[in-house]
């Protein structure tokens, strides 16, 4: 992550709820521009890339999160590779697929027509180990954080919300 982006963790409850807080701004855009991504789906990179760091977070020391959404929309799937130390790198497999007009500024953008609505969730953690950890849910909303959010109530049993955001300037 960029200098100016900022991963904060906390635990509440004597360790029962784990918050985190992230603001990945200039790693998002340098990301989109590498892809030449615009509009919905600098959208995407923006939500997957946050939502990769907070799975991270879970993770120890330099161990590596992969997580891949792949659904039925022009975009056609997006991988992010994080890790807890906030390095991340992300794929967009069709970044100019969709339009890039919409509508930005306060109003939420759906992701729903460019991810796709049928497709998986897939999550490796690389453990350090001699096998990895993966899991995979079904794609369900097309929101990669309600998906993600999904994907670790599912599959990783943990009790989440997950809510990330991007806004297009």
């Amino acid at each position: 992550m960029n200098d100016h982006d900022t991963i904060i963790r906390c635990l509440l409850e004597n360790g029962r709820a784990r918050v985190v807080a992230a603001t990945t701004t200039q790693t998002v855009r340098e990301i989109a521009r590498r892809h030449d991504a615009r509009g919905v789906a600098a959208v995407a990179l923006g939500r997957a890339v946050t939502a990769g760091l907070a799975l991270a977070t879970l993770t120890k020391d330099e161990e590596q999160v992969t997580l891949q959404v792949l659904g039925d929309g022009p975009l056609g799937g997006v991988t992010v590779d994080a890790r807890s130390s906030g390095r991340v790198r992300a794929y967009l497999k069709h970044p100019g697929a969709v339009s890039q007009s919409g509508e930005f500024g306060s109003v939420r953008v759906s992701l729903a027509e460019a991810v796709g609505t049928k497709g998986v969730v897939s999550v490796i953690r690389d453990l350090g180990l001699a096998q990895n950890y993966a899991g995979q849910t079904a794609l369900r909303t097309g929101e990669i954080d309600s998906d993600v959010e999904s994907y670790l109530v599912e599959s990783e049993q943990i009790d989440s919300v997950l809510r990330c955001d991007t806004l297009v300037d």
